[in-house]
């Protein structure tokens, strides 16, 4: 499963997985030291497009906006951060309004893509083995945000009912740091491979 907002879910959530890193908030991106390294046309791991293989944390490309609308005035501000392999700050979370920002405090890229899930839909643990067809017959996405170590994403508004599901996922492959030029070394998305996801009912 992938889950992009132009509507394509697995190779995870929102269109775009931009070639960009989500960035743009308080921490600064990193100085660009080189220009971003290319190999053959290849499938990227971070867009789900063919296409030379561009890695969007060197610094050399403009920092990505996340993908979903703005945060509702006076919404809660919530801080989620990302490691290997986890999110924290996702769960129990209250039904309301929400401004969420995303801190990646991991060595690799990662994304946190935000979605509801429909009614009947299966457990998360069976979502993210689905093929992206079926998997957006399950979900509503909400937003994502792609963020690159050390950064943190503007703002995205987020609304959580109560008595609904949620979940997040990260799908970006394995091993995916600044320095990798060839995605073909790349090992399976965190979702798949790591177990990067979450579920919570909204209280």
């Amino acid at each position: 499963m992938r889950v992009h907002t132009a509507g394509r879910l697995p190779a995870l959530l929102l269109a775009g997985l931009l070639a960009a890193c989500g960035g743009g908030g308080t921490t600064a991106s990193p100085t660009p030291t080189a220009p971003v390294d290319t190999v053959a046309p290849t499938d990227n791991p971070t867009t789900g497009s063919e296409g030379p293989f561009v890695n969007p944390c060197t610094g050399a490309e403009p920092a990505a906006e996340p993908n979903g609308p703005p945060p509702a005035e006076g919404a809660t501000a919530l801080a989620v951060t990302t490691v290997e392999y986890a999110f924290n700050g996702l769960l129990a979370m209250a039904a309301g309004d929400y401004a969420v920002t995303v801190q990646n405090l991991g060595a690799q890229l990662h994304e946190a893509s935000i979605f509801q899930f429909n009614e009947g839909a299966p457990p998360i643990e069976e979502l993210v083995q689905l093929s992206e067809d079926q998997a957006f017959t399950h979900i509503t996405q909400l937003a994502q945000a792609q963020v690159c170590p050390g950064e943190t994403s503007e703002a995205v508004g987020v609304t959580f009912e109560a008595g609904v599901r949620y979940g997040a996922v990260c799908f970006i492959p394995d091993g995916f740091t600044a320095e990798i030029t060839d995605p073909s070394t790349l090992g399976p998305p965190h979702a798949i491979g790591q177990d990067m996801f979450e579920e919570w009912t909204a209280s």
